[in-house]
């Protein structure tokens, strides 16, 4: 013990005598040294408490394939890592759908299948739980493709129906430019001209089930044909 306090002592003194500079850098790196310890501390409490509130009900929970329940009853199968889900696996969520694909740490992580409550369905890349890269949206006869970021569809996204495809311009999941789709909270949902989330041009307006409800021109919203 005296020759590792010596040497701290010595390694203090020389840091003392340092420029400001490096003084400034020395202690800026060893409290971000600090905080990185006590963040990486909490999160292995963290998930230390949530596994342990999982429930092995078959098959190899450490590393391999299993079967697990959570706190809620929602059960996974799979591949499985420490009682988590990570590799591909399936869950059927209690109000949240159903996902078939890849996981990582407990989390949906890689490519898969997530078919929603009402229907509509995902095909593609998610990151973290979120969709992140190349997908395709299925909304009754429709597909949506294109690049997902933060769960959006942002960029070019590809509108397909039994007889045509369609091109529009989409940030953060809303049509701001070109033909498209705008799905409303009651499950109506618009195809055609759009602009900044708006109904802009000719178009049609469905229900969720796809049945036609108007069709017309639209300016800002309002028809006016």
């Amino acid at each position: 013990m005296g020759i590792v306090i010596t040497n701290h002592a010595t390694m203090l003194k020389k840091i003392s005598k340092a420029p400001k500079t490096l003084r400034i850098l020395f202690y800026f790196s060893f409290i971000l040294f600090v905080i990185g310890s006590i963040i990486y501390g909490i999160q292995l409490l963290l998930k230390s408490s949530f596994t342990s509130q999982i429930q092995c009900i078959s098959g190899d929970c450490k590393a391999g394939l299993g079967r697990i329940i959570f706190l809620n009853g929602e059960v996974y199968a799979g591949r499985l890592k420490d009682k988590l889900p990570h590799g591909k696996g399936h869950i059927q969520f209690s109000n949240r759908g159903f996902y078939k694909g890849e996981w990582k740490e407990g989390k949906i992580d890689g490519y898969g299948i997530y078919q929603y409550p009402d229907s509509t369905k995902f095909i593609g890349q998610f990151r973290k739980n979120k969709r992140e890269g190349w997908g395709k949206l299925e909304i009754g006869d429709y597909s949506l493709e294109g690049m997902w970021s933060s769960d959006s569809l942002n960029g070019q996204g590809i509108l397909t129906d039994p007889e045509r495809k369609m091109k529009g311009i989409y940030e953060r999941g809303i049509l701001v430019q070109g033909i498209g789709i705008i799905i409303y909270p009651n499950g109506t949902r618009y195809v055609g001209e759009g602009l900044m989330g708006k109904r802009n041009g000719l178009g049609r307006v469905e229900s969720s089930e796809g049945k036609l409800l108007e069709v017309g021109e639209w300016k800002d919203d309002t028809k006016i044909k």
